[in-house]
């Protein structure tokens, strides 16, 4: 069976398999956008968790070169 014949005589038919279509078509553009986002935030994330480890190196070197030059002044 033809399906422009079949859909030309069932148009409720024919517009839920366009709605659904869209629909499946949404959730996969959501899916791709939302797993790419979170690939993003766990990637900011370990750039942050990097630069806050080396800040509080810096920091903690910073207090000991501040304790050793106080006693040695």
């Amino acid at each position: 069976m033809d399906p422009s014949y079949y859909f030309t005589k069932n148009p409720d038919l024919a517009a839920l398999h366009v709605a659904a279509f869209f629909f499946v078509l949404g959730l996969a553009v959501g899916w791709v956008l939302w797993s790419g986002n979170r690939r993003q935030v766990r990637n900011l994330d370990r750039e942050n968790d990097a630069i806050a480890k080396q800040l509080e190196a810096d920091c903690f070197r910073q207090s000991q070169l501040e304790r050793e030059s106080s006693l040695l002044g």
